[in-house]
């Protein structure tokens, strides 16, 4: 996962954002599904990358909910 902070000096907006491998982190019933919820309720956007969305053709009902 990676964090991007942007604009860094007109206020804080965290977005975590996982490819390749780290793909499987975002799926429902991964290991540390409850730390994806606790950092989307906490105001971080937690996004998959398209282009491994498109490579591993991953079955929507199997990642998390709260993911962009």
């Amino acid at each position: 996962m990676s964090i991007t902070c942007w604009p860094p000096y007109l206020g804080l907006k965290l977005q975590s954002w996982s490819k390749a491998l780290g793909i499987g982190m975002l799926k429902a019933e991964s290991a540390v599904a409850n730390r994806v919820a606790k950092a989307v309720s906490s105001g971080i956007k937690v996004v998959a990358c398209e282009n491994t969305m498109r490579k591993a053709k991953p079955n929507p009902q199997d990642m998390h909910a709260d993911i962009g």
